[in-house]
């Protein structure tokens, strides 16, 4: 199955992107978490592939503890330092409100939890 997310910069092979992290992740691994600009919510790399992204809690929490800090800057453009803390398997539920087939189906896929105090960058203010 193979769609574009939206707000994504890329297609994507949801099939592929499972086996990619049932293989080829393990806990400990380095990753990124990069905003992308458009859609304005923050996806997740292993190296140079996109294994997933933020819940939109998790960058809504993300945004309002950055506006609480006395730092004066955008959001965050991408978030270093950050590692797999565990590979998981994600449960639908009712708060999810599109999910790719076929995970629509099954109500399961697997993700990864995060760890780490990750290194913020921002875009300069001219960009």
């Amino acid at each position: 199955m193979r769609a574009r997310l939206s707000g994504a910069s890329q297609e994507v092979d949801f099939i592929e992107r499972q086996n990619y992290i049932a293989k080829e992740i393990e806990p400990g691994d380095k990753i990124e978490i990069l905003l992308n600009q458009k859609s304005q919510k923050y996806y997740i790399y292993h190296g140079e592939h996109p294994i997933g992204r933020l819940t939109g809690s998790a960058s809504q929490d993300f945004r309002n503890a950055v506006n609480k800090s006395q730092i004066q800057h955008n959001i965050p453009s991408k978030l270093e330092d950050v590692y797999v803390k565990d590979i998981v398997t994600v449960l639908i539920d009712d708060s999810m409100k599109r999910v790719a087939s076929p995970f629509d189906e099954s109500g399961m896929w697997l993700g990864v939890t995060i760890t780490g105090f990750a290194k913020i960058s921002y875009l300069s203010d001219s960009q």
